[in-house]
């Protein structure tokens, strides 16, 4: 975290046996959280930098490599890429629950619109698609 106003950066090292983040988006506004995809490690972990707490959940996929991590501020779900699997998937953090999308194309970027709606780009960069 960089605070310009007094030239601060403060880091955290995330503790795993491999880890690999590869992408990071905030959670609800002010609430001082930061989901990451840790494709090593094949989990979407928590950082709560107030506490310093680190939660952390595994993907049931195996081996999926989870990248492009978006946060639904009108859900409060998460939403991620499996690359190796061709799936966007979900993660519901209060309750831990996973929903994964097998895809025809392989997803290269997700992004999630005002109205909760799920938009995503093949690897190929030939469509923009949006999932309903």
């Amino acid at each position: 975290r960089l605070v310009p106003q007094t030239n601060t950066i403060t880091e955290w090292a995330i503790q795993s046996n491999s880890t690999s983040i590869n992408s990071i988006a905030l959670g609800f506004s002010g609430s001082n959280e930061i989901y990451y995809a840790d494709s090593s490690s094949n989990a979407i972990g928590r950082l709560n930098v107030d506490t310093n707490t680190i939660t952390k959940w595994n993907i049931p996929t195996a081996n999926s490599h989870p990248s492009s991590v978006e946060f639904d501020s009108t859900t409060g779900n998460l939403y991620f890429i499996e690359s190796n699997a061709n799936t966007i998937a979900r993660l519901i953090p209060f309750s831990g629950e996973f929903t994964e999308w097998k895809l025809q194309e392989k997803p290269s970027a997700i992004e999630i619109d005002s109205a909760g709606n799920i938009h995503y780009i093949d690897e190929n960069g030939s469509k923009i698609v949006r999932m309903d």
